[in-house]
């Protein structure tokens, strides 16, 4: 048994900053009351982030995203609910890799092309793992080959993808390959270097079922106040235990974190002159501005 005495509550805010970035796959999430918390990717390559409305789940998923980007991998996201909570990433994103692609896809079509594409692509790098006599990405570019880029590959509120009723048999169809490729780069593209992160405001057994779930190792929940919910993302009741008003505060894996909150840019809005100005984003309260210490 491990008994702690914990001296200071979390901080309630804690803003981002570039020296917190870890090396290789390694991605700095937030602070526990052991402290520093880390996704390591290279030892569990998929994820899964859940959370009510309003718990900081897509602050989490941008954090992520910039760390990504810093590290020179590729990245794509979908998201079915316009791609706004993104554009600052990927403006970020499109700066160092002009021409690449969409980064932000918010139609189904476009998001079979990418996968499909995606699938072609981790089949592509297993058969030169074998030729070359390597079991991951990471010996294969330690070769001093041809060098893989990992990918980052978010999926936001993922049951917009699989809790689909289609409307006609082509839009059927389109979700069926939709959900068989993300089911096989779930079971392959580990040692291809691609990793999936999904995200869920209200999982459910009949859109997040065991096969896909099996293969997200890495699990952070936010507030939920059904405990239901908590037992689908963290085979356990903890995610009702958080303190629901504190944005950003999740369960990662066993410890209670404060995640890391990656500021937005000042956005360029249209001044009454004509011009542009610059407005500041909606940030989350710092503790003094919460009334805590």
């Amino acid at each position: 048994m491990s008994v702690s005495f914990i001296k200071e509550e979390l901080p309630h805010y804690i803003e981002w900053r570039d020296n917190l970035m870890e090396a290789s796959a390694r991605f700095a999430i937030g602070e526990s009351y052991t402290g520093k918390v880390v996704w390591d990717a290279s030892a569990m390559p998929h994820g899964l982030i859940g959370g009510s409305t309003g718990s900081g789940k897509t602050g989490l998923l941008r954090c992520i995203i910039h760390q990504a980007i810093k590290k020179h991998w590729n990245i794509s996201v979908l998201d079915f609910k316009g791609g706004g909570d993104y554009t600052t990433v990927e403006r970020q994103y499109q700066d160092l890799a002009k021409d690449y692609g969409p980064f932000i896809i918010s139609e189904a079509e476009e998001a079979r092309q990418l996968l499909m594409g995606l699938t072609i692509e981790v089949k592509g790098r297993l058969a030169a793992f074998k030729e070359a006599g390597v079991s991951n990405i990471e010996e294969y570019n330690a070769r001093g080959r041809e060098r893989f880029v990992p990918w980052l590959l978010v999926v936001d509120e993922a049951a917009e993808l699989l809790d689909v009723k289609p409307k006609d048999k082509a839009e059927k169809e389109m979700y069926s390959e939709i959900d068989h490729y993300l089911r096989t780069l779930a079971r392959l593209s580990r040692a291809a270097g691609v990793h999936i992160l999904m995200g869920f405001i209200r999982p459910s057994a009949d859109v997040l079922d065991g096969q896909i779930k099996n293969n997200l190792l890495w699990r952070v929940c936010g507030y939920f106040s059904d405990p239901a919910a908590s037992r689908i993302v963290l085979d356990s009741e903890r995610a009702t235990e958080l303190p629901p008003e504190v944005k950003g505060r999740f369960i990662v894996g066993e410890e209670e974190t404060q995640a890391y909150y990656f500021p937005v840019p000042p956005i360029a809005v249209e001044a009454e002159d004509g011009g542009e100005a610059e407005r500041e984003p909606s940030a989350p309260a710092s503790p003094a501005e919460q009334g805590t210490t």
